[in-house]
């Protein structure tokens, strides 16, 4: 980004037009000749020095924004300047271009301006194009995928956060201008007359068909739907600056509409309400996480983290202001309701949905049924007198963990404690889960570095329905370095259930440093998660045609050997999921999943029967219509499938 980039200019050039912004500006006089010569492409002190040196990378293309936050906060909506100012601000189009470089910053679409004859869109265009130049330099890696056959990369992670700290700190700044415009004091604003409060309806109104226009809201509720702990800690003077907003814009009934959810929109918007709350319950999970036990250290494992730690306490921090914010916003859709009866009604998606209301969706019951499940603790270890360490269910990297304890580095480093709590919190909250697939995580539940997982086969692949279970352990080095993951679901080290699954467990993804890949498919710790890797484990390795994920079998994929292969590969993999991921797991359910295996499989039964009765289908008619397809192999994929569905239909009998 240049020293002065193109939006901090346009705006300066626009703010200069504002009634008492030079004034403001000028409060400063060594920032305000620093900020002018900069502006005129000197870069040079009248001392000698560089200027973007002296004055700090990030404050000087900052100063037109904090000015104009100044001035409006200095002379608030409820008097008569400051009403004017606000006026002229509309009028000159300067909310229209801080809410255009918002979007932009968002990553959002370039602004569309409503007049065609405003200024903005040029801005827009201006400052978009300049976005677009710069997005061939930098770009948010993936963190996912196989790999490409080429290791050979631009892409600078260290680079990429300095960017996206630049970034975030124009956000923050057009943020607090908006807030410092909407400030008013409410005693002073309840003394004026009827006149001025139509006027300042008025303005408001405009300000609002802005808001709307660029999807300003859609901004809001895509930062505040995030439920990573690990993003939110990185970002905290960003999400006070978003909550003052949303609390300042509540208290406008003008703009309430805003932040009330559209019952209307076939997207089916929450709300605000909603995204705070999620946003209160995934900070909460986190500290929750990180109280120390009776003995002085987090249940974790790991070293004790200082009450003041400064990440936990900038967390922390923010619960204050989510409170405060969720009050102010829930008692002015509240209010407004009382005028307003035909306001559309808050959807509640945390509450119990009612099973009885979706009778005919079995997809809705799934779901419902299935949300409570997701998440949750297991004894899967127990500490005795001794400090010594039981596993109390199979699990394959215990003796990875006795040995850490062994010697000495189990206790890890208090990041590692933070990010494992952090990767909880998200967890709790973020799992997949649809009828078509799902992730199911247990956690023990004295240390978080020890986690199994089940992950359901998706729809239209041949691992539909099944349920593979996989045991995971977070070294003492993360997340320096990823956690380890290994499928428990090998039939005894039968079964390669794909090119990235092998038979004695090994999971083969870029993300996990397992497979060959390009810089930003690999882990990053600044910027990789668990999340990341069930993700990539559901929707890049659990897919419908797995033969070709082995490497160089892709070049054969619209030949006939190639679909031949793939027709035998998927063959295998189906009875073998009917066998041990269907089969097995309702014999000898894995430890803490009991609930999961039962619950999935009794509410899929008619669905698993009819999918199982359409594969076997399916093989019978390549074997009787089409024998140059039926390969001995197949033949033999078919008769075990035919086997295993009718032990299969034994065992959902009994549900």
């Amino acid at each position: 980004m240049a020293a002065m980039p193109p939006h901090s200019l346009l705006s300066f050039g626009m703010f200069l037009n504002l009634n008492g912004f030079a004034e403001k500006l000028l409060s400063n006089e060594t920032s305000a000749r620093w900020l002018f010569r900069l502006t005129s492409g000197v870069e040079i002190s009248t001392e000698g020095g560089n200027i973007s040196t002296v004055a700090g990378k990030l404050s000087l293309p900052l100063k037109p924004f904090t000015a104009l936050e100044s001035l409006f906060h200095e002379i608030q909506f409820s008097c008569s300047e400051g009403i004017d100012l606000r006026t002229e601000a509309i009028e000159l189009g300067i909310m229209h271009l801080l809410i255009t470089c918002l979007k932009i910053f968002g990553h959002l679409e370039p602004f569309i301006s409503i007049d065609q004859n405003s200024v903005g869109k040029p801005i827009a265009s201006a400052i978009y194009l300049e976005k677009s130049r710069d997005h061939d330099l930098y770009y948010m890696a993936k963190g996912t995928g196989f790999g490409t056959g080429s290791i050979a990369s631009n892409w600078d992670v260290d680079q990429l956060l300095i960017v996206q700290q630049i970034e975030e700190s124009h956000i923050n700044a057009i943020l607090n201008v908006i807030t410092s415009f909407l400030e008013y004091d409410k005693s002073t604003y309840l003394s004026l007359d009827t006149r001025v409060k139509d006027t300042i309806s008025t303005i408001l109104k405009k300000l609002a068909l802005l808001f709307k226009e660029s999807n300003f809201v859609v901004f809001i509720n895509n930062c505040l739907r995030n439920d990573s702990v690990l993003d939110i800690a990185h970002h905290i003077p960003m999400y006070q600056s978003l909550l003052n907003v949303v609390r300042n814009i509540a208290k406008w009934p003008t703009l309430i509409p805003l932040l009330a959810p559209d019952v209307t929109s076939s997207e089916g918007s929450d709300g605000v309400v909603d995204f705070i709350k999620n946003l209160k319950s995934c900070i909460e999970i986190y500290l929750g996480r990180l109280r120390p036990s009776k003995k002085g250290t987090f249940k974790n494992g790991d070293k004790m983290i200082d009450e003041e730690d400064q990440d936990r306490k900038n967390i922390a921090s923010l619960i204050p202001n989510i409170l405060t914010t969720l009050e102010i916003v829930e008692n002015g859709i509240a209010s407004y309701r009382n005028v307003n009866e035909d306001m559309p009604t808050l959807v509640n998606t945390n509450a119990d949905i009612n099973e009885e209301q979706h009778d005919g969706d079995s997809d809705q019951n799934y779901v419902a049924k299935m949300r409570s499940l997701q998440f949750d603790t297991y004894c899967i270890t127990t500490e005795t007198d001794e400090n010594e360490t039981i596993f109390n269910v199979r699990y394959h990297y215990a003796s990875a963990v006795r040995s850490a304890i062994a010697n000495g580095s189990d206790s890890g480093s208090s990041e590692r404690a933070r990010r494992l709590a952090q990767e909880a919190a998200a967890l709790s909250n973020s799992l997949p889960l649809s009828a078509s697939s799902s992730v199911f995580v247990r956690c023990d539940e004295e240390r978080l570095d020890i986690m199994k997982v089940i992950v359901t086969g998706p729809s239209g692949t041949p691992y539909a329905n099944g349920c593979f279970e996989f045991d995971t352990y977070f070294p003492p080095e993360y997340p320096n370095v990823p956690m380890q993951i290994t499928l428990i679901t090998t039939g005894n080290h039968t079964v390669r259930f794909n090119p990235n699954l092998y038979n004695e467990g090994k999971v083969c993804l870029s993300i996990l440093n397992t497979w060959v890949g390009r810089p930003e498919e690999k882990w990053s710790p600044q910027t990789s998660n668990f999340l990341q890797v069930l993700v990539s484990i559901q929707s890049l390795i659990l897919v419908s045609e797995p033969y070709f994920n082995e490497p160089g079998y892709e070049r054969s994929y619209n030949t006939p050997h190639g679909q031949q292969a793939s027709l035998e590969y998927s063959a295998n993999i189906r009875q073998a999921t009917v066998r041990w991921a269907m089969l097995e797991q309702l014999r000898n359910p894995p430890s803490g999943f009991e609930d999961v295996i039962q619950s999935h499989f009794a509410m899929k039964r008619s669905e698993i029967l009819k999918q199982c009765q359409n594969w076997r289908e399916e093989y019978e008619d390549i074997v009787k219509n089409h024998s140059k397809k039926a390969s001995k192999a197949f033949v033999n994929s078919l008769e075990l499938l035919k086997k295993h569905i009718n032990k299969l239909q034994e065992e959902l009998k009994k549900l």
